[in-house]
């Protein structure tokens, strides 16, 4: 993302500012990079609060949140060649704010129990009758809960 001319006054391109707000349907993370640094979103793991802090056109070029519940990522965009960077990260966000890489949430060994993780429900309720070698597809079925789960 650049504003490559600004608002036209050479002296201080960085002075012309833009906050975009972007859709992404992407479930992996997105990073944000200014000047080939990496830029932290403003409130790190809190992608699911509704009263998350979004970026201003007060703060920082390349000042960032992503806004999960909106599929949103909000960026502040500031004058010059520099340019603002987002770069789809190998990474799934699950929902209760920690990051596993695509590849160890798939591995076979853990995948129910990270599936299971995922949506909140005990690892005996989901079963994988079905993997091909090499296929990115697989079969699932999460069975109903079992009265006897509750019981230690």
């Amino acid at each position: 993302l650049m504003l490559p001319f600004g608002i036209g006054d050479d002296t201080d391109l960085l002075a012309a500012r833009l906050l975009v707000s972007i859709f992404y349907s992407n479930p992996e993370k997105l990073e944000v990079y200014y000047r080939e640094q990496l830029v932290p979103p403003l409130e790190e793991g809190n992608t699911y609060n509704f009263s998350m802090r979004k970026p201003t056109i007060d703060d920082g070029c390349g000042a960032n949140a992503y806004a999960a519940w909106e599929s949103k990522i909000y960026i502040v965009v500031c004058g010059g060649l520099d340019g603002t960077e987002i770069r789809t990260v190998d990474k799934v966000v699950l929902s209760l704010g920690f990051e596993v890489s695509t590849e160890d949430f798939f591995d076979p060994v853990y995948l129910v129990r990270n599936l299971a993780s995922l949506f909140g429900i005990p690892s005996t309720r989901i079963r994988v009758p079905k993997i091909a070698a090499g296929s990115t597809l697989a079969e699932l079925d999460i069975l109903a809960p079992s009265p006897c789960d509750d019981i230690s």
